[in-house]
């Protein structure tokens, strides 16, 4: 499996990256820091990528570049910290030369994506040794939350024992992290288009064509209809519209909900609630009313839809 971001590519080690990774794993700034020793030769970092590095949910960190490796980041499973089958610890380390640019806050931001988007993690763990605060830096940029500390830890490769520092990003967390929260732009009918389609294609409607993406344009100019959406990053992950009116439920302007989507892998992780609070809170109105399905009223009483209006006809 391999990843990309804007800078890196996060792909497996192999044999053939030995010289490149002995270049920076012989910096004594580098392994002692993480709990291991300086590597010695490129053989012994050849039989390292061997036994240790060359393992499932271990990525080498690569500059697009030079396609070349700098770094490593990975997910261990049932470690000291994580337990449990629905949790994992993020671990990392950088060559010296590339240390300050922000790399590992980049790298472990598309490896926390897998965590909790592709494999559902509910939890990820991370620590650092006391004195440590290049470590410490990057995972508060990451959102982690400090737990505790242990005195006397075991560092068996080092023959010490160090303080430890304990840190915890939960799936609500990092969401709250990477998904941000605006109103849908004119000049952003493309990837609204996009959810649009998926939308229909899911619930078995034809696609809608050419005519209607024309139409919702102009109706959003206009401002006869407002989009809200989800972002992750720069990706549209789900959306909403308010239509504002006078509503004389409580004499004041009430809005209609619509046109609610969310991507399947942003589902059941917060993203659906905060994006109908937030549509509420900045279309102005003083309620709003959504017509639906019997079998989506739970769905809606769980986003905080609570208040029955009988039934909601529609004239054509």
């Amino acid at each position: 499996m391999t990843f990309e971001t804007k800078r890196l590519i996060l792909r497996p080690w192999e044999e053939s990256d030995a010289e490149e990774c002995y270049r920076y794993a012989r910096d004594p700034r580098v392994g002692p820091m993480c709990g291991w020793p300086p590597h010695t030769g490129a053989d012994q970092t050849r039989q390292v990528i061997r036994d240790i590095l060359a393992v499932p949910e271990t990525y080498a960190i690569v500059w697009k570049e030079t396609g070349l490796p700098i770094g490593s980041i990975s997910l261990h499973f049932h470690s000291d910290l994580a337990e449990k089958d629905d949790e994992a610890e993020l671990g990392y380390w950088l060559g010296v030369p590339w240390w300050g640019r922000g790399i590992v806050p980049e790298a472990a931001r598309e490896v926390l994506r897998h965590a909790f988007a592709d494999l559902k993690l509910e939890r990820v763990w991370c620590g650092y040794f006391d004195g440590n605060e290049k470590s410490k830096r990057v995972q508060e940029k990451l959102g982690f939350r400090h737990q505790w500390v242990t005195d006397n830890v075991p560092v068996p490769q080092m023959g010490q024992t160090r303080k430890g520092h304990a840190n915890l990003l939960t799936r609500a967390q990092w969401r709250e992290t990477v998904t941000s929260y605006r109103r849908i732009m004119p000049e952003e009918i493309d990837p609204l288009w996009e959810l649009q389609k998926a939308y229909k294609a899911e619930i078995g409607e034809d696609e809608p064509g050419g005519q209607e993406r024309e139409r919702l344009t102009r109706a959003i100019e206009a401002g006869q209809i407002r989009f809200y959406g989800a972002w992750d990053g720069g990706q549209l992950v789900g959306c909403c519209s308010v239509t504002v009116g006078f509503s004389t439920f409580d004499y004041a302007p009430g809005g209609v909900f619509e046109d609610f989507y969310i991507r399947p892998e942003y589902r059941h992780q917060g993203v659906a609630r905060s994006l109908v609070r937030f549509a509420y809170r900045e279309s102005g109105v003083s309620s709003l009313t959504v017509g639906c399905a019997d079998c989506d009223m739970e769905m809606y009483r769980s986003l905080g839809f609570s208040i029955p209006l009988g039934n909601l006809l529609a004239f054509e």
